[in-house]
């Protein structure tokens, strides 16, 4: 990147001017050249509609229950321990105290519809900040099906419509980012604590996101690298501050920060890493995102995949990915995922519009008609847990309405499990 271009990108960052300017949408990917907007440009796309259908459609599926993730039940129970003045007890190490916090007074206040309902806005609000950032380089009707995009995959409808964390982290990651580019490093200093304490397994990502910055700011603007260097130093803090609960629980002691430990051969770590990968996305918009990727092969060719904000990407989805084949248990954990790959993959291969919509329509007819799974899995007497796995084509229910099925025994197994009054 040289010194012109980063100020025009330093411009296009300006909130006062950021009404004025939009990005020129090329084949390259990351353009860098921008044309005012007049009353002739491109009118910008009123999200409120769209974001309203999605919040009502997640709060709608919120309404079966708070869910079948056990880690669920454990923080309902952590949260509800804290506010009956029992002392603070972590759902599991190292402590996950923000979305223990919320979820534990939501669901004593009002049950599983409130908790959810939190999760709904929070992934609202995630859509419409991640919307803000592609608009940035693209037009924003491809941003908006790329939005819509995410929206409807399964895993993230999941993570909107139960009480669990991982919407959490991703909305305070994006909230951290967003505020890092906008120029307000102090304030997305407490965004990225609590991203971290909602989810301490993406600190690695966090980590890269605030490389870059640093980076780019020594570059370009001493000033800003000292700012975005006391950013780094108080989200540290705050982030201490945060896990400070769980450290005492634990006696004072580091053995509170650990993880599930699982016990696979390199087969099975590799198996599982493929698979949950694949099924990130589904096998049907897995298979129409290769279709696109070959189809539009040529213009990869002419995008520039060497400058800065590429190399970032991809290095964040490396270390995201070299992380989850350590510990390949849930498909969740690659939700950040969704938010690399999806532009990567629509910059880099200049995915047209039918092809984004086409895409959309795969992803509700995998989360709401129709799964195509390659295996079958056996779940324990409580239907709570996969116990075995035969390989194969198998059809089954959408994954969300699979899930929404399930809901009610979940809920009534692990409240007698974990002794928690769900009433």
């Amino acid at each position: 990147m040289n010194e012109e271009t980063y100020h025009k990108i330093k411009i296009l960052h300006s909130p006062c001017l950021n009404f004025l300017i939009q990005p020129d949408w090329t084949s390259a990917g990351f353009a860098v050249t921008y044309r005012p907007m007049n009353s002739e440009t491109e009118k910008t796309i009123n999200l409120r509609l769209p974001l309203a259908l999605l919040l009502a459609i997640y709060i709608l599926i919120g309404l079966g229950g708070f869910g079948n993730d056990c880690d669920t039940y454990l923080m309902i129970r952590s949260g509800r321990q804290l506010i009956n003045g029992e002392g603070y007890q972590f759902s599991r190490p190292p402590g996950y105290l923000v979305p223990e916090l919320i979820i534990g007074i939501s669901s004593y206040l009002a049950g599983h519809w409130l908790s959810n309902a939190v999760s709904a806005l929070l992934a609202v609000a995630s859509l419409y900040l991640f919307h803000r950032m592609l608009s940035i380089f693209m037009p924003e009707k491809s941003a908006l099906l790329l939005v819509l995009c995410v929206a409807f995959n399964p895993w993230f409808v999941l993570a909107a419509t139960t009480s669990i964390d991982y919407i959490y982290s991703l909305f305070f990651i994006l909230l951290a980012l967003r505020l890092l580019i906008d120029g307000r490093p102090l304030m997305a200093a407490p965004a990225t604590a609590t991203a971290l304490s909602s989810r301490p397994g993406n600190a690695l990502l966090i980590l890269a996101i605030y490389l870059y910055f640093l980076f780019k700011t020594y570059r370009y603007d001493k000033t800003g690298f000292s700012r975005l260097t006391v950013s780094t130093l108080l989200a540290m803090f705050l982030t201490l501050s945060l896990f400070f609960p769980g450290y005492r629980s634990a006696g004072y002691s580091f053995g509170f920060f650990s993880y599930a430990a699982v016990e696979w051969s390199l087969f099975g770590h590799v198996s599982r890493f493929l698979y949950k990968n694949l099924f990130l996305f589904g096998l049907l918009p897995t298979l129409w995102l290769l279709v696109c990727a070959w189809k539009n092969r040529l213009f990869l060719q002419k995008s520039n995949p060497g400058n800065l904000v590429n190399l970032s990407v991809l290095t964040a989805l490396l270390i995201h990915s070299m992380l989850f084949f350590k510990i390949p248990l849930e498909i969740s954990y690659q939700l950040p995922l969704l938010l690399l790959i999806f532009p990567l993959l629509a910059w880099h291969f200049n995915f047209s519009g039918q092809q984004l919509l086409i895409l959309l329509v795969l992803n509700i007819f995998t989360s709401f008609v129709l799964n195509i799974d390659l295996l079958d899995k056996k779940y324990n007497s409580n239907q709570t847990e996969a116990v075995s796995a035969t390989p194969g084509i198998y059809l089954r229910p959408g994954i969300v309405t699979e899930d929404f099925r399930r809901r009610p025994q979940s809920s009534e197994y692990y409240s007698k499990k974990y002794q928690i009054d769900l009433n």
